[in-house]
Formats: C-alpha cells, structure tokens, sequence
C-alpha cells in the first residue's frame, strides 16, 4: 500500500503556517517543542500517521496562543 503523495503539500503547509506565526522559533525549536509535547501524550513522533500529526501539531500550537 502507498501512501498518498498528496499529503506532503498538506503537512509542510501546517507547518510553515505555524512557523510563521512563531517566527521567533528555530525551525528544531518547533519540532523539539512538539516532538516533547506528543511525548508528554505517550505519541511516538516515528509513528504518528500524517492526519493525526496535523491535528496534534495544530492542537500543541494553538495552545501556545
């Protein structure tokens, strides 16, 4: 089974969404910040599937608000 190539586009979009609006953060930052965070949720960063790390990431980010 592959996975779909479309997906990419989604994921580096949130991503770059985020990064902007924490534009102070290192690009590690912003990963080490999350990859702490789905620890903290016993969520293993290797695997996570696409569409839950969107709403996890989404989630982790909006909070910082």
């Amino acid at each position: 089974m592959s996975r779909d190539p479309k997906r990419i586009p989604v994921v580096l979009e949130k991503i770059q969404k985020t990064w902007e609006k924490h534009s102070d953060l290192r690009f590690g930052q912003l990963m080490i910040n999350f990859c702490s965070y789905l620890n903290q949720k016993k969520i293993h960063m290797h695997g996570i599937e696409d569409d839950e790390f969107i709403r996890e990431f989404e989630k982790f980010y909006d909070s910082l608000k």
